[in-house]
């Protein structure tokens, strides 16, 4: 998974894509910040899914399907 970060108006945006055609299952992404330990809310926005995964730390797992893209927004508190 290729993932790319972006920051707009107080969240940061992570767009990930699965280059090839196998599934990948738990793929782990995680986020840092040098403000705090744990600046963003717990829970994170899957844009275009209609959910959210869990987060701790700014730290979340998630699978992908073939060629699966995931565009995922964190919120700051």
């Amino acid at each position: 998974v290729q993932a790319r970060l972006y920051a707009l108006d107080g969240s940061i945006f992570v767009v990930a894509v699965n280059h090839e055609e196998p599934p990948l299952k738990e793929v782990k992404f995680s986020v840092r910040s040098k403000k705090s330990a744990a600046p963003f809310d717990s829970a994170v926005k899957v844009w275009f899914e209609d959910r959210s995964v869990r987060a701790n730390n700014a730290a979340w797992v998630d699978d992908f399907g073939p060629y699966g893209v995931h565009i995922y927004e964190l919120r700051r508190r």
